[in-house]
């Protein structure tokens, strides 16, 4: 039997309080390209409706974030903005009506063999990230296969019905697919 130990406390998408800190001229002063220049003054000016996008984005440089920790592979922000802004199409010409979308990920480094699991509830009231670790686990499919399972008791605890999974491991979805 797997140890796994949830943080049921979500994780709130708003900034942190902005009295404690200064993040219009934080973020001017950040080194960036031009296109991420230009993207963080539209995103303070309020030109770009966050809402929507917020969570993709989030998404994106988590999955950005775990390709450079466990494979070492690094992306250009553009990337990962491109493929939050492809996301946040995709989901809202694919999701069934009404849809709760459930998104699972695992990061696993061989050498240690305890993953990570992270699952996100993304609804139009909003959204909710929730973290487990788990203790000596064999392969990357394995801990995908954990992470989904723990979305899908997330989903039974909190009455979901109609859901849309989605996981970044293709051996993982043709898997539950057959």
């Amino acid at each position: 039997m797997q140890d796994i130990t949830v943080n049921t406390a979500e994780s709130d998408t708003a900034p942190p309080n902005g009295n404690d800190f200064k993040w219009k001229k934080s973020v001017r002063n950040l080194p960036r390209t031009p296109k991420v220049k230009l993207f963080s003054w539209k995103l303070l000016k309020g030109a770009i409706p966050v809402g929507t996008l917020f969570p993709w984005l989030v998404w994106a440089i988590w999955k950005a974030r775990n390709k450079f920790v466990f494979e070492g592979q690094s992306a250009l922000p553009e990337d990962t903005l491109s493929s939050a802004i492809r996301l946040a199409r995709e989901w809202a010409m694919e999701s069934p009506p009404g849809a709760v979308v459930l998104r699972s990920d695992a990061a696993w480094a061989a050498t240690t063999k305890d993953p990570g699991l992270e699952w996100v509830i993304i609804s139009r009231s909003g959204n909710r990230s929730f973290k487990a670790s788990v203790k000596w686990v064999t392969s990357l499919l394995t801990a995908e296969g954990l992470a989904l399972r723990e979305v899908v008791q997330s989903c039974v605890n909190l009455g979901l019905k109609t859901v849309a999974f989605e996981a970044d491991s293709a051996q993982l979805i043709k898997a539950v697919n057959m």
